[in-house]
C-alpha cells in the first residue's frame, strides 16, 4: 500500500514466510522511487523476512529440545 504525504510517498511493505504474513516494513522516499531504491526496499524487505523464519526455526527448535 502506498500512502501519499506532501512530495513523499510512504509505501508499506508486507512481511511473508512460508505462505504467513509475518510483519510490515514501512518505508518513506521521495516521489517517483527510483529503481535502484526501489531494489534496495525490496532486498531490505527479503532480509527481514529470512530473518524472522530464522528466528521462528531457532524458537521451534529450543521449544523441541525442552519437550
Amino acid at each position: 500500500a502506498t500512502f501519499p504525504l506532501d512530495d513523499e510517498d510512504v509505501v508499506l511493505h508486507p512481511l511473508a514466510g512460508r505462505g504467513r504474513l509475518t510483519g510490515f516494513m514501512a518505508t518513506g522516499c521521495p516521489r517517483p522511487m527510483r529503481g535502484a531504491d526501489r531494489q534496495l526496499v525490496l532486498t531490505a524487505c527479503a532480509l527481514l523476512a529470512l530473518h524472522s523464519e530464522q528466528q521462528r526455526r531457532g524458537t521451534a527448535a529450543a521449544r523441541a529440545s525442552r519437550a
